[in-house]
């Protein structure tokens, strides 16, 4: 009977592990945005777009997802309210009076509750050669593989439960089967 109760626990252990380890720690992450995070643009665009690696909320009884565009002065550049539409955010924008550096800040709620809150700048320079300028190297991940592997950072942690309780329960049996 004792061999019956120490599998069962052993087991669901295991279950537990599995279960909350790996999914429980996962985030949203930016994967890219229109104009893209530190690229200079010679024209002004119509709307921002920002793309995340999984799907956003959205509530009827107020606005939690924003996007804020702002400009070199702190004057605000976009609409007050953006348009969710599955894993993307849009703003409409006003026109641009200043060239220069163009802050935007953003905050999302993700599917799983997770609030991502951050900021980027691009620079606006309608005097700048685009044949002459360099493309920003990008640091997202591409759409495809929208989860990085440091969105899980418990999952060692969670692997180490899973084989640290199956040895557990194997070292028990064992010690069990020669008792008896």
């Amino acid at each position: 009977m004792q061999k019956i109760r120490i599998s069962v626990v052993s087991i669901f252990l295991a279950i537990f592990g599995i279960g909350f380890g790996p999914t429980a720690f996962a985030h949203t992450s930016l994967v890219s945005s229109t104009p893209a995070v530190g690229s200079v643009i010679t024209e002004w665009p119509i709307e921002i777009k920002l793309d995340f690696a999984e799907e956003l909320q959205t509530f009827s009884a107020g606005e939690v997802n924003f996007i804020e565009v702002l400009d070199a002065s702190g004057i605000r550049l976009n609409e007050p309210v953006a348009t969710i539409t599955g894993i993307s955010v849009t703003s409409k924008l006003l026109k641009s009076a200043e060239f220069g550096l163009v802050t935007v800040k953003y905050r999302v709620v993700a599917q799983d509750g997770h609030v991502l809150e951050d900021s980027f700048n691009f620079t606006f320079d309608p005097s700048r050669d685009t044949a002459a300028s360099p493309t920003p190297a990008s640091t997202n991940e591409p759409a495809s593989y929208p989860y990085r592997a440091a969105s899980y950072p418990y999952r060692g942690f969670a692997a180490a439960f899973i084989i640290a309780t199956l040895i557990f329960g194997v070292i028990v049996y064992r010690k069990n089967s020669k008792a008896n």
